[in-house]
């Protein structure tokens, strides 16, 4: 039994493991460095599937779970731009920044840049804001090496007490 426990987490594991490097996700955050434009933080798929796209123009992701001063939100319609018409990004409710163009390829098929940029808010405020795109943390070999000693560990501890002998009370 212990042994088959074992190999049932080991393969959940491999499968965990598999999927997290599968999925490339890119980390954005962008910081008002002038102005009152509010911190923002968000994740995309590096080469995202746009809801739309105006080939030469820009795309859209569509609704995106974000951070927002510390408030978990949605950002609406969030669009890249490409470079030949100003650049940046906008979502519809938070910020409109012009600047530059964070991915390559097409339109129809982008694929995020990550570096970190400074774009010209277009809201109110004006202010200067900058924008960094960075690969998403995912956990270590190591962290993973622990999770799994760890089940096995528990595994190892429930087997030994199905196999202790029963004491009358």
């Amino acid at each position: 039994m212990f042994i088959k426990s074992c190999g049932i987490a080991l393969g959940l594991m491999s499968i965990m493991v598999g999927g997290a490097q599968a999925a490339t996700e890119m980390l954005f955050t962008i910081t008002a460095e002038s102005g009152d434009d509010p911190t923002t933080t968000f994740e995309l798929p590096a080469s995202p599937t746009p809801t739309q796209f105006t080939a030469n123009f820009a795309f859209e992701v569509g609704d995106t779970p974000a951070i927002v001063d510390g408030s978990a939100t949605t950002l609406d319609g969030l669009s890249f731009y490409n470079v030949g018409y100003g650049g940046g990004l906008i979502d519809t409710t938070y910020f409109d920044l012009s600047g530059a163009q964070y991915y390559t390829g097409s339109e129809a098929s982008p694929t995020f840049v990550p570096g970190i940029y400074t774009g010209q808010s277009n809201s109110y405020s004006g202010g200067v804001d900058t924008v960094t795109i960075a690969l998403a943390p995912v956990p270590e070999p190591a962290t993973w090496a622990m999770m799994l000693a760890g089940v096995a560990g528990l595994g190892f501890a429930g087997f030994r007490r199905a196999r202790a002998p029963q004491r009358p009370a």
